[in-house]
């Protein structure tokens, strides 16, 4: 009898383990494929996988609990619900945790917003716009889209080519935004060949798909080093031609 309860303990803390392990591992791949991949989940990402794989050992002490109280099925499943709880609890502590990452993020990203609008068009002196960007590193996603969305909406106030030549200075290490604002049509067409030596490609894609860049600056993009840029600069060197009467 000892050795038939023996087995029955073991088949139980064996179907919690197992239990335990496909819930942590149903819990990880939410977060790895199915979780938000925004800036503000990616800070806390990484942390959680960790107690989310080591949740089946608050399983196996929950079975282990119960087993002193109940029968070897009921305390199984009383351990992979506590290894779902703390699942959940983590998981939740996730979700929050980025969603109010996130509305931080998109906050500054439209104060920032107000700002970039304000210099591009004119309204604030370049040591203005020097101190406001002395410390700058990259922008956040939430920026990117909002810049990439205000420079090229279709019935935008006209900027200002000087404010254009100071931020692109001062933001070159986010080379996305370079590219967007060399494509510009206010930027100079000195601006914009000092623009076409770069060999990053993301500095340069922006003018060399754009059938209205300067033709000097597409024969010098055809030549690239980047075979997508040489090949997207020639094509529209082509376009252009045959699109002369």
């Amino acid at each position: 009898m000892e050795s038939q309860n023996t087995g029955t303990e073991l088949l139980s803390f064996g179907i919690t383990a197992v239990g335990s392990v496909i819930a942590s591992a149903f819990a990880v791949w939410l977060i790895i494929f199915k979780g938000q991949t925004g800036d503000g989940a990616g800070i806390v990402l990484i942390p959680i996988l960790f107690p989310c794989l080591a949740a089946p050992i608050p399983g196996l002490i929950g079975q282990l609990i119960f087993a002193k109280y109940t029968n070897s099925l009921i305390s199984a499943v009383m351990g992979i619900l506590f290894a779902s709880l703390t699942l959940v609890v983590i998981y939740s502590s996730l979700i929050g945790t980025a969603m109010y990452k996130e509305k931080k993020l998109v906050k500054s990203a439209e104060k920032e917003m107000v700002f970039f609008k304000s210099a591009l068009e004119g309204k604030f002196k370049d040591d203005v716009i020097l101190d406001h960007y002395k410390e700058f590193n990259l922008f956040s996603k939430y920026e990117r889209e909002a810049i990439e969305k205000l420079l090229y909406a279709k019935n935008r106030d006209k900027f200002s080519s000087q404010a254009i030549s100071v931020l692109i200075d001062l933001v070159t290490n986010d080379i996305l935004i370079v590219g967007y604002l060399a494509d510009q049509p206010e930027t100079t067409f000195e601006v914009k060949m000092k623009i076409a030596e770069s060999q990053d490609e993301y500095a340069v894609l922006p003018m060399a798909k754009n059938p209205l860049t300067p033709p000097e600056v597409l024969r010098k993009l055809a030549k690239h080093k980047i075979a997508q840029v040489s090949q997207l600069a020639s094509s529209q060197l082509s376009s252009n031609t045959r699109k002369s009467p």
